[in-house]
């Protein structure tokens, strides 16, 4: 099965793995394509071989999809039309040693959401950081009860979100609070998904020894 041959690359297809350790439901699964959904979130997951594209694009056709994920590009450029948003990442995943955790990364403290909820400008910034925050994804790190940056987990599962303040910038935070994250949930791929052209966040994911994928990695939504 075509799923089968993508998990064999765990780097290009890590969110992959990560969707095949939670609830999932197999929608279609052929030598050559497949779908997948993620009920509790109504995610789309589908990637085909070539020759198989308009195929599949016409089984997909089928559902009533809001957002969806996708690495192949000629089926992006097929179902690309039918969304309002999309965007292509590059997917870095790290396979060092998993850090010890870090006491300074903790769930994002309360009176800290507001200043998270200004600041942080990526995607659906707002339902995207309360919906973290509610489900303990959102984290802080705070040194002498000062925050100094935040990151979180989306609902795909993927890291993202850092941020570090202005007055602690070049000086390793991003750096120390990317990797310690990688400790932090047990059940966690360790996975990111680095906006095409985010030079800077490319540059990090590679310091702290992330690779990336073989694929460019796509996402089409409605919401």
């Amino acid at each position: 099965m075509y799923i089968d041959e993508c998990l064999k690359d765990e780097i290009t297809y890590a969110n992959l793995h990560q969707y095949i350790n939670s609830a999932h439901k197999i929608l279609l699964s052929t030598e050559n394509a497949f779908i997948i959904l993620l009920p509790k979130y109504n995610i789309y997951i589908a990637d085909c071989k070539n020759t198989e594209c308009g195929n599949l694009c016409e089984e997909l056709n089928k559902y009533n999809i809001n957002i969806m994920t996708i690495w192949n590009d000629n089926l992006f450029e097929l179902m690309k039309p039918k969304f309002k948003n999309s965007n292509v990442s590059h997917q870095a995943f790290y396979d060092g040693e998993k850090p010890e955790k870090n006491k300074n990364l903790i769930n994002l403290k309360k009176e800290d959401l507001d200043y998270v909820l200004n600041t942080y400008n990526g995607g659906n910034n707002k339902r995207e950081v309360t919906e973290a925050f509610k489900s303990n994804n959102l984290l802080g790190y705070y040194e002498k009860g000062e925050l100094i940056g935040f990151i979180g987990r989306f609902t795909d599962s993927s890291i993202g979100m850092l941020y570090v303040k202005q007055e602690y910038r070049r000086k390793g935070y991003g750096a120390i609070i990317l990797k310690s994250v990688y400790s932090f949930w047990d059940n966690q791929v360790p996975f990111s998904h680095v906006i095409i052209g985010n030079t800077a966040s490319e540059n990090l994911h590679k310091k702290i020894g992330c690779k990336f994928g073989k694929k460019k990695i796509y996402w089409l939504w409605n919401i």
